[in-house]
């Protein structure tokens, strides 16, 4: 309901109650005590003319009760008949066989019969009937005129109180809430009402400081955005440019050391020798790295075009790449049925093949490695898992194993750089999903990889 109608339904309710309260309780007792009224001053007038009429009849004076009452008849229109008898029931007035009016044709008329006596004889009896009606309609008329002014005065005050709440209230309201949708959609330009009641103009003022902070704080956030922006260019830039930089002194350090053994074996004892070694196994790790490092760059700063894409074709290609470490290892890959989804085939692949190398890698000493890879389709998407029986990953370090050059597995034993997981991360959540560690199959060693792709992709998203 709108505050319009909240404001005058109420009045008009007040309204309504008020004139039936008036036309069917106040007027009827209006009417009742004027006719009382009415009744009253006839009977002090009927009193007076029986006092002249006392020393008439007393006197036999016929003529004079004559002109007297003839005389009250045309003095009182409202009196519609007279009738005088005498102690015995004679008619003294008028004469005997004219008529008595004491009706009228729909009206109502009062009859007043009232006995004359003196010093308690019976002289005769006067009849008087009064129509009451002329002093009613009159009554009436007042009434109905008051009510006239009543329903104008409401009238009035229904359309001064619409016209108050129009300015006051609805049309700065209306102006309030156009820049509220202004504002809403980045723009901070809309003039705001200048009127209305205080309370309106109390809000205007404190949604004029809000907006206000507001565009300061955007506009703050958009410088701060845009240094962001270029902090993140240029640390990606510095990142590529020192990786692809760092990669042929690590190549020289570890060709010149290995040339250095090869050439001069006579001339390096067991200790050099170990010197030598711990250089190159240094140098080589350092080179996988760095090169892990310019992978992660290349797939952050690259655009990524999402298309159809069969999985099961997809982790083939990916397994072909894998084969030397899969008859090595002696491992047996249990591969199910996978669902066609829209994302990068690329970064896909580099999923699969970090989750994959991994499960080849990270093993138990004598324990050929299991992995199998299952998909499950979910309300909002897909569900895909990575499992394996290998060494797994403690539970207060399955968060952290995300993190860039975060490593749980001593690097001497299984060599790496920490960059792998974080690549599984930035690709899933590049894909709108999500990844995480769970245990092995229940009562066995090893670990669980699971990561959700949608179905849809955001238009954004596709564009991005």
């Amino acid at each position: 309901m709108s505050l319009r109608s909240r404001l005058i339904l109420p009045l008009i309710t007040v309204g309504l109650a008020v004139g039936g309260y008036l036309h069917l309780v106040w007027m009827p007792r209006v009417v009742a005590a004027a006719e009382a009224n009415t009744l009253r001053m006839v009977e002090r007038q009927r009193d007076a003319v029986i006092e002249g009429l006392v020393p008439l009849l007393l006197g036999g004076e016929l003529d004079q009760v004559f002109e007297t009452l003839g005389m009250q008849r045309t003095r009182n229109p409202e009196w519609t008949g007279v009738l005088l008898t005498d102690s015995k029931g004679r008619r003294l007035y008028p004469l005997a066989g004219e008529p008595v009016a004491m009706e009228r044709a729909g009206d109502t008329v009062k009859r007043l019969e009232t006995p004359i006596t003196f010093l308690g004889s019976d002289l005769g009896r006067l009849v008087i009937g009064v129509d009451v009606e002329p002093a009613l309609d009159a009554v009436r008329t007042q009434i109905h005129e008051a009510e006239a002014w009543l329903a104008l005065a409401l009238a009035l005050l229904v359309l001064t109180m619409l016209v108050t709440v129009e300015l006051a209230v609805r049309r700065p309201v209306r102006q309030l809430s156009r820049a509220a949708l202004s504002l809403a959609q980045q723009r901070f330009d809309h003039p705001l009402p200048d009127g209305g009641s205080r309370e309106i103009i109390a809000l205007v003022e404190s949604f004029g400081t809000m907006r206000g902070n507001l565009k300061a704080s955007q506009a703050a956030l958009k410088r701060n955005l845009d240094d962001l922006g270029r902090l993140h260019t240029d640390l990606e830039r510095f990142t590529y440019i020192a990786s692809h930089d760092l990669q042929e002194p690590v190549r020289s350090i570890v060709m010149f050391s290995q040339l250095l053994e090869r050439r001069f074996p006579a001339s390096i004892d067991t200790e050099a020798r170990e010197f030598l070694e711990h250089i190159v196994r240094n140098g080589q790790r350092l080179s996988h790295l760095v090169e892990d490092m310019l992978a992660y760059n290349r797939l952050t700063r690259q655009a990524s075009r999402r298309e159809q894409v069969d999985l099961n074709e997809l982790v083939r290609e990916v397994l072909v790449g894998l084969e030397d470490a899969i008859d090595e290892s002696a491992a047996t890959l249990d591969i199910g049925e996978l669902p066609e989804v829209t994302c990068n085939g690329i970064e896909i692949g580099q999923l699969f093949q970090n989750l994959l190398s991994n499960a080849l890698k990270f093993v138990r000493d004598g324990v050929p490695p299991k992995v199998q890879v299952r998909a499950s389709e979910r309300e909002d998407g897909w569900e895909f898992t990575v499992a394996d029986n290998g060494i797994g990953v403690p539970p207060d370090f399955r968060c952290q194993v995300f993190e860039l050059f975060r490593r749980v597995a001593p690097s001497a034993r299984y060599p790496g750089s920490g960059v792998g997981l974080s690549i599984c991360r930035y690709v899933v959540e590049h894909h709108n999903g999500r990844i995480w560690i769970g245990d092995g199959e229940e009562g066995q060693p090893g670990c669980t990889v699971h990561f959700t792709l949608p179905k849809a992709v955001e238009e954004a998203d596709q564009a991005a």
